[in-house]
């Protein structure tokens, strides 16, 4: 095989890469060497350097490796559009035999294997043909014509380099409605006719965004999902993307964003970035929102994403630093988001949270727990934040509901050749956490297996605290009682 640069290829294990050197090195001799950029950054070895030539420069960093042309790992060859629908779908004996369409097909393959095979293909809805090696369309007239039913094509993970090919396949099929080209890389741009498909795949294409909104998205106007996550995205190329005007579904995760976008559309991924400021935004119209895998730290964000968003119906937010205990967050976000029974039609407040749908039970025993964990100051909220002020008007008529003075006991904590100290506790606290609490505020974060704590009893019968899943309130403690720490 003849390589270009630029050109795609693929290895016999489905691995994918970009041509980027054909010639030699120094050490390989007159052997052809190709300098391949991997789709999977991590096989590459270097930068585009050998022995600090510089061969080239690679869009991600050290993805590079310098490979024999003739190596056996290599597929050395590339398909067709059409040849792959003549493999899948036509009997061997006629692929074997190469026959074109017309009265030669009718002679020699017969009426009825050629009225069968058409019927295959007009009966075609969907078809997927990823990992195919294909990087052109070729044209076959009745090919075409019988896939005239066809709405969804998928062409991930080929070795398409030109749009310009895909071009070819999409303007002879005016019924296709999703078209899923992840996983190829293009280099080659061409104007071209607009189409009405509904729904575009584009991730980990690297596809530019001056390249989207020249060549690509004039494409499809009509448009109303397109996803283009794993494309390296900072936040100024979001910023300049020329969405369609009906979009409804935008997929950018595993991107490099840092703020949270200008973006108004209705349903938006943004998992797996970096977000953790929302300085740039101050109303969204958004109705389903994933912010899982980002740098949220802070309240403040959900306060604000609370307001910013009043139609939010649904939000995924886990695996954020912010949360660290699963139960605190579920607990926290329901109280701070406007929430609604997920049997409650039609949905107009935040109903499924995480993955799971809310209930009117859990939603009323959050909203309260969050009011008294506020009123002991244990929980941080504006006080003048509308949410706050809807839930004191919410439960104004029931405060008995509201646990807002639990049962608290004041212990004396004796540390050896420290002063005593004074503090109190919540009586239902466990004794781990007890011990981490004394830990943190007064032995420097000592490991809790490393001291213990007693009181006596009559003055004379002395009582460890060792059960550490126990309560305060399991014990005999008197108010002021002395509590004393070992660590010899």
């Amino acid at each position: 095989m003849n390589y270009s640069e630029y050109d795609r290829i693929s290895t016999i294990d489905n691995k994918l890469a970009t041509v980027r050197y054909i010639g030699t090195i120094p050490q390989w001799g007159d052997t052809l060497a190709l300098g391949l950029e991997w789709d999977e950054a991590t096989r590459g070895k270097n930068n585009g350097e050998v022995n600090g030539i510089t061969y080239f420069t690679p869009t991600v960093p050290n993805s590079v490796t310098f490979i024999k042309s003739t190596n056996k790992k290599l597929v050395h060859k590339c398909k067709s559009f059409v040849q792959i629908i003549k493999e899948k779908y036509l009997d061997a004996e006629y692929i074997e035999a190469d026959i074109q369409f017309g009265s030669k097909t009718v002679e020699e393959f017969g009426w009825e294997k050629l009225n069968k095979f058409q019927s295959n293909l007009s009966n075609l809805t969907s078809l997927t043909l990823d990992f195919h090696l294909i990087n052109r369309a070729d044209y076959d007239k009745s090919i075409f014509t019988n896939l005239g039913n066809l709405t969804h094509l998928e062409l991930s993970f080929n070795l398409f380099n030109d749009i310009t090919e895909v071009w070819k396949i999409v303007d002879l099929l005016p019924g296709l409605r999703e078209l899923n080209l992840n996983g190829n890389r293009f280099y080659k741009f061409s104007p071209t006719n607009t189409h009405n498909l509904k729904v575009l795949k584009l991730s980990s294409t690297l596809v530019t965004v001056a390249n989207l909104n020249e060549h690509i998205l004039p494409k499809f106007p009509k448009l109303t999902e397109l996803y283009i996550s794993g494309n390296n995205y900072t936040n100024e190329d979001i910023n300049n993307l020329n969405l369609p005007a009906q979009l409804e579904v935008l997929d950018v995760s595993y991107n490099q964003l840092t703020i949270f976008p200008k973006v108004n559309i209705s349903s938006l991924n943004l998992s797996h970035n970096n977000i953790s400021d929302y300085s740039n935004v101050s109303q969204l119209n958004i109705t389903s929102l994933d912010l899982r895998n980002n740098q949220i730290m802070s309240y403040s964000f959900i306060d604000w994403l609370s307001e910013a968003a009043p139609n939010l119906q649904i939000l995924r937010i886990n695996h954020n630093p912010l949360f660290q205990d699963i139960d605190i967050m579920t607990t926290q976000l329901i109280a701070r988001f406007y929430c609604q029974d997920y049997h409650a039609i039609p949905h107009t407040k935040l109903y499924k949270l995480n993955g799971s749908l809310l209930t009117n039970d859990e939603i009323e025993n959050s909203e309260l727990y969050f009011i008294s964990k506020v009123q002991m100051g244990e929980y941080q909220i504006d006080k003048r934040a509308k949410k706050w002020l809807y839930l004191l008007d919410k439960y104004k008529p029931k405060p008995t509901t509201i646990n807002i003075q639990p049962d608290w006991i004041s212990l004396t904590i004796n540390i050896p050749n420290k002063d005593p100290v004074q503090r109190l506790f919540l009586l239902n606290n466990s004794i781990l956490r007890i011990k981490g609490i004394i830990s943190k505020l007064y032995l420097d974060n000592m490991s809790i297996l490393q001291f213990k704590l007693y009181y006596y009893i009559d003055t004379s019968i002395k009582q460890e605290l060792k059960d550490y899943l126990s309560i305060l309130d399991t014990y005999s403690l008197s108010p002021s009682q002395n509590i004393y720490i070992d660590y010899s």
